[in-house]
């Protein structure tokens, strides 16, 4: 097992309780998607700095579950999925993360050191629409893998 996957592992069990005390039996109607390209040669420093930010916006008290997923084949990628109810929703949530001093805190110390292990970043936002997607229905608990296309 290499180090950037039981980083990331770690990462997500850190996450998890939070995750699954927010989630729902339906799925959000809106994700916001933050997709990261990372280095070659970068993985395992790009996962120890990533639990390290994780751990910090836990502590901030983070107003909301992150799902991190990392590409099992193809270009070395990380993707960050969290879920909101609406548009506005996600405005509030941007908001609070620029208005609460804690988490603008650990926004200024982690975001510039993404340059050091990312090659590029691609931020996007997705509305859920329940006629184009297959078994939406289950609960992400019973999810072992996930198809992204």
């Amino acid at each position: 097992m290499n180090v950037r996957f039981r980083l990331f592992v770690v990462a997500t069990i850190m996450l998890a309780p939070g995750l699954l005390a927010a989630q729902q039996m339906t799925s959000p109607k809106w994700i916001t998607i933050g997709r990261e390209v990372v280095k070659p040669g970068k993985d395992a420093a790009h996962a120890k700095h990533e639990v390290a930010w994780s751990r910090a916006l836990e502590t901030a008290k983070i107003p909301a579950a992150t799902l991190a997923m990392v590409a099992m084949s193809g270009p070395n990628e990380a993707w960050w999925m969290t879920g909101f109810e609406s548009a506005d929703a996600i405005q509030k949530y941007n908001d609070g993360m620029e208005a609460t001093p804690a988490l603008a805190a650990v926004s200024a110390k982690y975001y510039p050191l993404e340059a050091d292990y990312l090659a590029n970043t691609f931020n996007m936002i997705a509305r859920f629409r329940d006629d184009l997607s297959y078994n939406s229905g289950s609960p992400m608990t019973s999810l072992r893998y996930m198809v992204v296309s």
